[in-house]
């Protein structure tokens, strides 16, 4: 299925890992390990659950305490350059990989994820 540049299938819509997946999995691993980044960077199924605006960039923040994981939209204004960490990029827009769509948010003072702080 051909989506328009932008467009994800919702999770419902998206087939299960298979078969014909991993040499496609495999050739990522290849370039990956040639570059020394295995270690550094990964895999994640692309999809969605709810419409993401333009002007918006998903914001995961954590509770190391209650082991709880949480990302949601905010506006991208709210979270200049600097104060946040990109964690997932999009390969199959326009441009370059740029094209990031969720970040963490950093502790100016400490350059540390905001949910470890405390820790």
């Amino acid at each position: 299925m051909k989506l328009e540049t932008g467009t994800l299938l919702d999770i419902d819509d998206c087939p299960p890992f298979g078969p014909d997946d991993e040499a496609c999995f495999t050739e990522i691993r290849e370039v990956l390990s040639k570059h020394g980044k295995l270690h550094r960077f990964g895999m994640t199924l692309l999809h969605g659950h709810f419409e993401i605006g333009e002007d918006e960039i998903l914001l995961e923040t954590c509770d190391p305490l209650s082991r709880t994981l949480t990302i949601r939209p905010e506006p991208v204004a709210a979270h200049p350059p600097g104060q946040h960490r990109e964690t997932n990029w999009r390969l199959d827009t326009m441009g370059s990989v740029q094209s990031c769509m969720q970040i963490c948010k950093v502790n100016n003072d400490t350059n540390r994820h905001v949910g470890k702080d405390h820790l």
